[in-house]
């Protein structure tokens, strides 16, 4: 098992690097026993983040792995001028751990976004060191594990949580599976400061008595479509835009998702508060209902039989469940099937006509448009590709 930090940095990249201050690596992804290249990374991502603190030129990073150098692949395969390379640095996953790279950008001030593509040998340790920072995990394939080693969260799905200065936590990502995660990892500073927002356009988790509140904010759920489809997006941007380009589109998705995941706690925080009247009791029925559902999703009862099974009318249960879950029970068992699709899609085992029928699709052509309404592309740019 290898230990992780923020970034997949080595826990020996050159002391006096921001460590321990605000703008510094953020601690996610943090690679084991360095080598010599991983070591080389590890300066060029420190002197990347340090830069990312200051209003200096992210151009003054001298490494080959900053992408749009001209004698380097680049983050793109980008061959641009060396005032293209102002973004980010790619740190490939060493061959002892595995295949696959780490993207790494600061696309706006106060905020940090990291990208991983990798398929890990052994099961990784992610260790989250507490910075007063609010950690948005997109994972899109692949699987995260509780430090006990139990299922937290498996793609497509949302980690989010604040981690307060001196509480640190971590969790393990998955060995011998595709793992697809894009990180945004955003200071408090950015609310206001990149994204102009007022303390009134804020969720009550991200203000200060938000912040401040015991426990951290924490939040693992499902991966909403259109989170789904910007990170996706993200992440086939190595292959789809040079490095010039990809800056833009990176900072653009990046306020996407911010906006996207402030808006979705926002949702959160009204639902919960609408949701006040309903009673323990239905609330235990509407957790018996999302379980049948979630065993059931290939052929769904009518909505008449679940509200019978779980002892409540049609009317209170379809109010209920959408207070509960924030979706109506439709919604909720599209997302349990397109789940469970993208899942059988990434790992690249089944064909698309036997993950339509897996999924509850008796034909293949009705699963493929349900698919791309519910993500926005088609199921194949899930399907590995082949080397």
């Amino acid at each position: 098992m290898s230990r992780l930090r923020d970034h997949h940095v080595p826990d020996d990249a050159p002391a006096g690097r921001s460590r321990g201050r605000r703008g510094a690596i953020p601690r996610e992804h943090l690679a084991p026993a360095p080598d010599d290249v991983v070591a080389q990374a590890a300066g060029a991502i420190s002197n990347l983040l340090d830069l990312a603190a200051t209003d200096k030129s992210l151009t003054e990073v001298d490494h080959s792995t900053v992408f749009g150098r001209a004698d380097s692949p680049g983050l793109a395969g980008a061959t641009g001028e060396r005032a293209a390379t102002r973004l980010g640095v790619r740190h490939f996953v060493p061959e002892r751990m595995g295949a696959g790279y780490w993207d790494f950008f600061r696309p706006l001030p106060h905020v940090m976004l990291s990208i991983t593509d990798a398929r890990y040998r052994a099961l990784q340790w992610a260790a989250v060191q507490g910075e007063d920072i609010l950690k948005i995990r997109l994972l899109c394939s692949g699987r995260f594990l509780t430090p006990g080693r139990e299922l937290l969260m498996e793609a497509p799905g949302l980690y989010a949580s604040f981690h307060p200065r001196g509480r640190d936590g971590g969790y393990f990502m998955d060995a011998g599976v595709d793992t697809r995660v894009v990180i945004v990892h955003a200071w408090p500073e950015a609310f206001h400061g990149a994204l102009g927002l007022a303390r009134a356009d804020l969720p009550r988790a991200l203000t200060p008595a938000g912040l401040a509140a015991e426990p951290p904010y924490r939040h693992v759920g499902p991966l909403a479509p259109a989170l789904f489809e910007a990170a996706t997006g993200l992440i086939r941007s190595r292959a789809e835009l040079s490095g010039a380009l990809r800056h833009n589109f990176v900072e653009a998705k990046c306020r996407e998702l911010l906006a996207l995941v402030l808006n979705e706690m926002s949702n959160a925080e009204l639902n919960a508060r609408l949701g006040q009247h309903i009673s323990t009791r239905d609330r235990h029925r509407i957790s018996e209902a999302c379980d049948y559902l979630a065993a059931h999703f290939r052929a769904p009862p009518p909505i008449a039989v679940l509200a019978r099974r779980v002892g409540m009318n049609q009317t209170k249960l379809k109010a209920a469940f959408r207070h509960v879950t924030g979706r109506t029970i439709y919604e909720y068992v599209q997302e349990l099937r397109m789940r469970k699709a993208s899942a059988l899609l990434s790992s690249g085992d089944a064909s698309i006509g036997e993950v339509a029928y897996a999924v509850g699709y008796a034909h293949p052509a009705n699963f493929t448009a349900a698919f791309k309404k519910h993500f926005g592309f088609l199921p194949r740019a899930l399907k590995p590709r082949r080397t």
